[in-house]
């Protein structure tokens, strides 16, 4: 949360991301699939720590993972979740810009 501690959401994806250490590919495919559903989320809002955090585990998943199939589930999720965070990033500064457009047109109308 704001106080420095973790969000409810923080603690969420802490937990989920545990799973990367698994030695078991199911375990780490559902861990990739459990993190790309949250970071994808509109209504979820991963920011900061958790964030690098999920993407950090998933591509520890991808660097360990002995298949091809789990090393190109790895890959996609982060993917993914890279398109999804850019995607809120562009959206997020349109409309900074458009926020300091609309205030200097109303302080030059002043």
């Amino acid at each position: 949360g704001r106080d420095g501690g973790l969000s409810f959401l923080g603690y969420v994806v802490e937990s989920i991301t545990r799973a990367s250490d698994s030695p078991s590919e199911a375990v780490q495919t559902g861990m990739a699939k459990a993190l790309l559903a949250i970071m994808t989320c509109s209504k979820c809002g991963v920011h900061e720590a958790a964030m690098l955090q999920a993407v950090r585990s998933t591509f520890h998943v991808y660097l360990v993972g002995k298949s091809p199939a789990g090393k190109d589930i790895a890959k996609r999720t982060l993917v993914d979740m890279l398109k999804c965070v850019f995607n809120r990033m562009e959206a997020y500064d349109l409309m900074y810009r458009d926020e300091e457009q609309n205030a200097a047109k109303q302080g030059s109308e002043a």
